[in-house]
């Protein structure tokens, strides 16, 4: 077994409770769950608190520990690193999925960017009362991301034009493709 430090010993943990690792708010642990860590019988959570990437949200109850992610760098960080191992182990190489994703919408194919961006929704391991557009967004960004697309602009107003008339909505996402991506 690897150590708690390795980076594969976290990537094992991710895989091993995949919907836990994409839990980003609202995350609540019981008090015995820490207490009763063992290293050879980890769970993510109670490990993700002890090494500082959660932290206490409000004073500890009786029962449980309610807990946040500390900052916007480690959120960042620690939403890409595990969005990335949970779609890595879905989908397969992400690389050759986000070309095959930036084909489609090079080529403008509906049918094939619906069935990738479907192929998105189903593999992540939350249940449909769970999903939100923040995860999808955030798979989305990660899938991107690995094949060199990091610039991306997200919720900005924007105005349109619908025929004739101008109208106001927001950007959700925000790419830009060219041959030199």
């Amino acid at each position: 077994m690897g150590r708690v430090g390795n980076p594969s010993f976290l990537v094992k943990l991710i895989k091993s409770e995949p919907a836990e690792a994409l839990k980003f708010d609202n995350i609540s642990m019981s008090k015995t769950s820490i207490k009763a860590q063992i290293v050879e019988n980890l769970s993510l959570t109670p490990l993700l608190y002890q090494t500082g990437y959660l932290t206490l949200a409000s004073p500890p109850s009786d029962e449980s520990y309610d807990l946040k992610i500390p900052n916007l760098e480690v959120r960042k960080a620690l939403e890409s690193f595990a969005m990335s191992t949970v779609l890595a182990d879905k989908l397969g190489n992400l690389s050759d999925f986000g070309f095959s994703l930036i084909k489609a919408f090079d080529a403008l194919d509906a049918m094939v960017l619906k069935d990738l961006l479907t192929m998105i929704v189903r593999n992540l391991p939350l249940t449909s009362g769970e999903l939100n557009e923040r995860t999808f967004h955030l798979a989305l960004c990660v899938i991107l991301n690995v094949v060199g697309i990091n610039k991306i602009d997200s919720e900005r107003t924007v105005e349109y034009m619908v025929g004739a008339e101008l109208k106001h909505g927001r950007l959700d996402l925000f790419f830009k493709l060219n041959k030199d991506r």
